[in-house]
């Protein structure tokens, strides 16, 4: 792989990151995130939308590889899966909005 198309490949990955967490739900819910995992009802608790819009966010933060999640029982837990991601929004987070609480 040439030294151009190795950025390429990291800009893919970096934007496909970026447009994920681009949702305010989706950021919100990453937000929560990284004090831990938690499962649909304690995201659901906190953000205030259907269950059905907070599973298709899960959905798509999952299958672009921001989140991983765990079954234990009846309920799904979900974490952030690279500790990258944990970083990026936690700064922001102190940035922007450090009185936000979940």
């Amino acid at each position: 792989m040439r030294p151009n198309q190795k950025a390429i490949e990291k800009a893919k990955k970096i934007s496909v990151i970026l447009d994920s967490l681009a949702s305010p739900t989706r950021l919100m819910i990453t937000c929560m995130l990284i004090g831990g995992e938690k499962n649909v009802t304690e995201i659901l608790e906190k953000i205030g939308t259907t269950k059905g819009n907070i599973s298709q966010h899960l959905r798509i933060l999952t299958s672009n590889g921001i989140l991983e999640n765990r079954r234990d029982g009846n309920k799904i837990f979900y974490a952030i899966k690279d500790k990258k991601v944990t970083e990026v929004v936690a700064h922001l987070k102190k940035l922007y909005c450090p009185d936000f609480e979940f």
